[in-house]
């Protein structure tokens, strides 16, 4: 499922970046990808004929299963968290 990752009461669901995971992805996209070729990359997707960035991370039970992703999931989080900054600015 796609997730909200803010609480700014002032945007629309619509407005607000998403995270995705790569199962999410394959929902959307209906690709295999592999998560380490595609972490970390922003993807548009269609919510209700609005565009909006998503960007593809781990899953978390993904981490569960293999702690070495951490490290690439907290650059792709720091990503996310510029992004949100920029456009909060």
């Amino acid at each position: 499922s796609v997730t909200n990752t803010t609480n700014d009461n002032n945007k629309s669901s619509e407005e607000q970046p998403k995270s995705i995971s790569a199962i999410d992805l394959r929902l959307v996209d209906n690709d295999n990808k592999n998560i380490l070729n595609i972490h970390g990359e922003y993807t548009k997707i269609l919510n209700n004929n609005k565009s909006i960035d998503a960007l593809t991370t781990f899953d978390p039970s993904e981490l569960l299963t293999n702690p070495e992703y951490k490290k690439l999931a907290w650059q792709d989080l720091k990503k996310f968290r510029n992004f949100i900054t920029k456009i909060n600015a």
